[in-house]
């Protein structure tokens, strides 16, 4: 769980990019909140890591200029890779049936 700065949409008007960078850091934050008081839960670090690459490289959006590319998928792939290994590990360890790989 969590949500990357959605400021940085290169399609938004500028008049909504602040707001929408505060909105979603706040969801973040709670999304933070909720995986604190459940411990079984991971939260994803991908809004740090990945919001400079996302306002500086603009192929990391799809030709819409909303969506990510695939190159922009990649990197949030990347970036999330090791929350949800951690998932993967507490399914396992709670017994979970899981395909391997």
């Amino acid at each position: 769980m969590g949500v990357g700065d959605l400021g940085t949409i290169p399609r938004l008007p500028s008049s909504l990019r602040s707001y929408l960078s505060r909105r979603s850091r706040i969801f973040d934050q709670a999304c933070l909140r909720v995986a604190v008081s459940h411990p079984r839960t991971v939260k994803t670090q991908a809004r740090r890591p990945t919001a400079q690459a996302f306002r500086t490289d603009l192929s990391l959006f799809a030709p819409d200029q909303f969506h990510a590319s695939a190159a922009g998928h990649a990197l949030f792939a990347e970036t999330v890779a090791p929350a949800l290994a951690a998932a993967y590990r507490i399914a396992l360890h709670r017994g979970l049936d899981l395909p391997d790989g």
